[in-house]
Formats: C-alpha cells, sequence, structure tokens
C-alpha cells in the first residue's frame, strides 16, 4: 500500500476486505487520526500488527483478520478507548493477551480466537464493563480464569474452549 495513505486525514471508514492485497500491513495507517471503521480481512497481507495502530484515537471497530499475521499483539491497542470491536481472530499472532486492553472502557465485543496465544487470562479484561462478547477459544491459554471476569454484567458470551 502506499505510503501516501496517511495524507488521508479525513477518512473515517477504510474496508479493504475480500481482496488479494499483499505485503506489510503499513504503518502509516496509524495516521488516520478520524478513522472510525477499519476492515483488512480477507486479504494476503503479512508481518506483524504496526505498533502506530495504537493512535487511531477515534477507531471504533477494527477488524483485522489476517492469516499471516504475526508477532505479539501490541500493548498500543490499550490506547484505543473509543473502540466497541476489536476483532483479531484466525491469524497467526503469539505470545500473551495485553493486561493493557483493560483499559478499553468502551469494547463491547473481542474476538481472539483461532490463534496461537499463550499465557494466562489478563485479570485486566475485568475491568471491561460494557463486554457482551468475548470470544478466546483455540489457543494456548493456561491459568486460571480470573475471578475479575465474573463482574463483567454485561457479558452474553464467554467462550474459552
Amino acid at each position: 500500500m502506499p505510503f501516501e495513505l496517511r495524507n488521508l486525514v479525513l477518512l473515517r471508514e477504510l474496508y479493504l476486505y475480500g481482496n488479494k492485497l499483499n505485503g506489510n500491513i503499513p504503518s502509516q495507517l496509524g495516521w488516520l487520526q478520524n478513522l472510525q471503521y477499519m476492515s483488512l480481512f480477507g486479504n494476503e497481507l503479512v508481518g506483524s500488527m504496526p505498533p502506530e495502530f495504537g493512535n487511531l484515537s477515534s477507531i471504533e471497530y477494527m477488524w483485522c483478520m489476517i492469516y499471516d499475521l504475526q508477532g505479539p499483539m501490541p500493548v498500543e491497542l490499550g490506547n484505543l478507548g473509543n473502540l466497541k470491536e476489536l476483532d483479531l481472530s484466525v491469524n497467526s499472532l503469539s505470545g500473551p493477551i495485553p493486561p493493557e486492553l483493560g483499559k478499553l472502557k468502551n469494547l463491547q465485543q473481542l474476538n481472539l480466537f483461532a490463534k496461537q496465544l499463550s499465557g494466562s487470562i489478563p485479570q485486566e479484561l475485568g475491568n471491561l464493563t460494557n463486554l457482551r462478547f468475548l470470544y478466546a477459544f483455540s489457543n494456548s491459554l493456561s491459568g486460571m480464569i480470573p475471578p475479575e471476569l465474573g463482574e463483567l454484567r454485561s457479558l452474553e458470551i464467554l467462550s474459552l474452549l
């Protein structure tokens, strides 16, 4: 994708799903301060998720189901205070779930299934009082389910199979 994408400062919605776009996910997407919706799934993008995505202060919906997405989940995603839905399912992200995701007070849906995530479920996810759906099955998570998840009164579906 061209570097000049960073010039689209008024862009509110970016839908690139279902194409055969390839290469690395451009970090310059993190410059799009007015972006509210971003869908990158169904492409042939590779590499890691840019930490610059943590600069998307207006983002509400982020769908990044990219099969060849690798590496750890950026802790900078915890900066996305307006985020309502985060879908990072069906890819090769690995490592722990960042406790910083517990700062996403507006988050209603978190999809982290069919990945290579490991470690324990962070107790900080118990701070997500608006969370309605949490899907984290088909990972290598271990340890206890944090008792803090029992405080999620809005939770309708918890899937950790």
